[in-house]
């Protein structure tokens, strides 16, 4: 579900990831077009994740194993059902945090090889 609407955006994911640079933890308020990109991004990202969660949620669709639907299944310790737009919110954060993890496990697993081969 989430692929097929996600692949053809795959831009939003590097304007997201743009959007992110140090300069940010210190000028959050500058009007940078990187800025712009990224909050736009994240909107249309949302919007993605926010479609699927619908069209699940119209159809009755539960049997589904990946963690946007372990999302929808959620309730908070007092039995309210977990909010639809922190899940999609989550996912953002779960793409980041994959993407980034990923690249710097690598480029530490690199670095000690180079050291010791």
């Amino acid at each position: 579900d989430i692929i097929k609407n996600f692949s053809p955006s795959l831009q939003l994911y590097h304007d997201l990831d743009d959007g992110f640079q140090s300069i940010n933890m210190f000028f959050e308020w500058l009007p940078l077009p990187s800025y712009f990109r990224r909050v736009t991004a994240h909107r249309k990202m949302r919007n993605i994740f926010k479609k699927v969660i619908e069209e699940r949620r119209a159809n009755n669709i539960t049997d589904k194993t990946d963690m946007l639907q372990s999302l929808m299944n959620q309730t908070y310790k007092d039995g309210t059902p977990f909010i639809d737009l922190d899940a999609c919110h989550l996912m953002i954060a779960l793409l980041m945090i994959g993407q980034h993890t990923s690249s710097t496990t690598a480029t530490w697993v690199l670095l000690f090889l180079a050291e010791s081969p």
